[in-house]
Parts: structure tokens; sequence; C-alpha cells
């Protein structure tokens, strides 16, 4: 026969302090520790003795800042981030819902049931073939399948995020598989609002998915696929903006700026290269098979009707951004204005015609050419002989990457412009 010691029974379960010091030390913890202030465990533990003793309390019973800090540690949580940081930054500690039900799948049951576009800026300077001068902080587009996490199609450009960059990740995808999503999630982006957007995608039997504000776990596939594209690849090339992240420390050998060896018409293929391996490279999320092998494999147990997307001129035109009046004024023997250009036919200088301001469209992937809605039907509109000649002479790719790099230079209000360096630190510009 034996005893078994019961040693987590042993001692007083009750806690010392008095109920009434506890009371107040919650109270001090709320008005002092958790405020938008931020105020230090230091400071507010002082608060908290100051009160003590304004109620008499012995300094003997006053509690220790050790007993005190525990307290604010066992109140830490979403709660207390809220209270002292924001909403966004208490996001950080919200629970994770792994699933919508139990029976509900995260993210689709079969390719292109939900898919992600979302746009971040590349930390890398691009610069003009020619003049290696500067042009500017690129964006990325990308669309991502939610079930497979392949990457369906990307875009990239000088412009912040536009409907623009929505207009031409939607073309690459018709170009490459011949279809749209069934579901298209975006956040809440003023480009994603656009009823231009809304329209097109509709058009195609395509709904589309507005997440909560601030809340990436909502985008996750497409979040930590725009992550990896940084850490894995931008961050290894000339030019990254890494040393950006600490001013003080960067001096003019390490300065981007000057490191700048990359063009828009090299990073472009170079980011497709990228993506093309990461479809075919093992994701940990997929049970050892790579994205394509999970797009393959889910074409075969869910083939499903799609409507086939035509990739001619009428689905071109349905997919060109507006400019962004939407409309431009015909000026008699010269055409509609549009980027510093004017874009001139014969059939925009009809008498009829000259001085009214028809709807008009661009083509982000030509710049010799812009669309006008005049006589009931689109026209086309050329840039002056000098630009409309070199371009016509190019290949479809170099068109799409001379006009890219075109775009900066001639409206440099559309494009990233670079941060400013401090007065007092030129040594570093």
């Amino acid at each position: 026969m034996g005893l078994i010691p019961l040693h987590k029974n042993k001692g007083s379960t009750e806690p010392r302090l008095p109920a009434d010091i506890r009371q107040d030390m919650e109270q001090c913890i709320k008005e002092t520790y958790e405020t938008p202030v931020e105020k230090n465990m230091t400071v507010s533990y002082g608060e908290f003795v100051r009160r003590c003793r304004g109620k008499k309390i012995p300094d003997d019973q006053i509690p220790v800042f050790s007993t005190y800090r525990n307290a604010i540690l066992a109140r830490a949580g979403q709660k207390q981030e809220e209270k002292r940081k924001g909403s966004r930054a208490a996001y950080q500690h919200e629970e994770f819902y792994w699933w919508l039900d139990e029976k509900t799948p995260p993210h689709g049951e079969r390719p292109w049931q939900i898919c992600h576009i979302d746009h971040t800026p590349l930390p890398i300077l691009l610069v003009n073939p020619k003049t290696f001068k500067v042009l500017g902080i690129p964006t990325l587009t990308l669309l991502i399948d939610a079930f497979t996490r392949l990457i369906l199609a990307f875009y990239l450009s000088f412009d912040r995020e536009s409907k623009k960059s929505l207009m031409m990740v939607l073309r690459d995808c018709a170009r490459r598989h011949g279809r749209f999503p069934e579901l298209i999630v975006v956040d809440k982006g003023p480009a994603h609002r656009s009823v231009y957007f809304d329209t097109v995608i509709a058009r195609y039997n395509c709904d589309k998915k507005v997440r909560p504000t601030a809340k990436p776990r909502f985008g996750s596939p497409v979040e930590r696929v725009l992550f990896t594209t940084q850490t894995q690849f931008i961050f290894n090339l000339m030019g990254n903006t890494k040393p950006w992240m600490d001013r003080r420390k960067m001096t003019k050998t390490v300065n981007p700026k000057n490191l700048a060896v990359w063009s828009y018409g090299l990073m472009y293929p170079r980011l497709g290269e990228y993506f093309h391996g990461y479809n075919n490279r093992e994701h940990p999320a997929l049970d050892g098979l790579s994205p394509q092998e999970a797009y393959d494999l889910g074409l075969k147990q869910y083939d499903l009707p799609y409507e086939e997307i035509i990739y001619d001129r009428n689905f071109l035109i349905e997919t060109m951004p507006e400019t962004k009046r939407g409309k431009g004024e015909i000026v008699r023997n010269r055409g509609i204005k549009y980027h510093y250009v004017f874009y001139n036919s014969p059939r925009f200088q009809q008498a009829k015609l000259i001085g009214t301001s028809p709807e008009t469209r661009f083509d982000p992937y030509d710049a010799s050419t812009i669309l006008a809605y005049v006589n009931g039907r689109w026209e086309e509109g050329y840039a002056p002989p000098s630009l409309y000649n070199m371009l016509k002479k190019c290949s479809e790719r170099d068109v799409k990457q001379m006009t890219e790099e075109l775009r900066p230079r001639t409206s440099p209000r559309t494009w990233q412009k670079l941060p400013r360096m401090r007065k007092g630190r030129s040594s570093v510009s």
C-alpha cells in the first residue's frame, strides 16, 4: 500500500492581495496603461503607487513592481493591444479561423472557384535602358488561384494600383487561359470599387467579393506570394531598396539610386521566369504537389463547363481602361491630347466633331494609339509619326516594354515618386 503525493493541491489558492487593492490595481491599469498614450509599465506603476499613498495605504502593503507587471501581462491580448495601438495592430492577436465551418475548406474546392487579386510596390528601382536614369518603383499586380496557389497572371507597371492594373491582369489571364475565375476576392481599394471593373467581370459571369478593411488574412494566399516574391527574388537584385529601411546607416555607396541597373524590359521576363519556377516548385500547403500539378489534377477531377473568352478586338476594347477624365476634347488639326501627346485621325477632323469630347480609352500595352467613341463606334487615333513609327516597327513584347518605360517620362505625375531624404543628408542622395 502506497501514498500518492498530490503536490498540485498544496498551499493556498486564494490571492494574497486584498480585494480592494486588486481592484485599484486593475482600475489603474485600465486608466494609465491601456490607453493610446502607450505609457510604459514603470510609469503606470508609479501612478498606482501614488494612488495607494493617497489612500493612506502603508508602503509594506503596496504590491511590488513584479506583481503589477504580472497583472498587466495577465491582461495581454487583442483587447489590450487595441486600446494601446488600435485595431490594426490588435489584428495580429485576433483568433485565426481555419475554416468557414466544419465542412467548408477555406480556399474553395476546385481550381478557378476562388481567386485573389492584389497589388504591391516592388522594393526595387528600375532605370531607363539607354540613359540609366531612375524611372521609379514598379507596382506588381497578381492574380492567384486560392485552391491550387497557382499564379494565373501578373502585370507590372509604373502606375499605382488602379483599374488599369486590374484590366491588364484580367487581360493577361484571358490570354493565357481563355477564361475568368468564378469569384475574385479583392480589398477595399478605390480601383476595386470602380463601376468599370464590376461591369467587365459581370460581363463574363464573374462575381466579386470584398474582404474586410485591414484584415490581410482574408487574402493570405496572395499576400504570402507577394511577400515571398520580395524575399526570394527582388531582395537579391541590384538596386533593391532594403537600405532605405534604415536610412541612418545608409551611405552613398549603398544608396539604391546609385546601384539601380534593372530596366522594365529586363525585369518583366525575369519575373515571368520566377513565377514559372514558383508554379512548378513543391508547395508546403499542397501535400507534396506543386501548384501546377495541383491545378492539372483539379481540372481532371472537376471538369466543369465555363465560358470561353475569345481574345479578339472586342475583348481588348472592353478591357481598355478609360482615361483619367473619361473624355478627351477633339482639337482642330491636332486631335485628342493624352499624356502630353496629341492623337489624331482623319475621322476626328470632321466639322461636327471639332470641339466635342467623346469617350476615350487607351491601351496600356500600346502607346501608339488611343480609342475614341465617335459616330457610334470606336475609332483609333494615332500618335505623332515619330512615336508611331518607332513603336510599330517593334514586336508586341517590345511595344509593351517601350510603352511602360515611356509613361514616367511623358506623365511624371502618374508614377511613384522616389522618397526624398531629409535636409542636411545630401551626402547619400
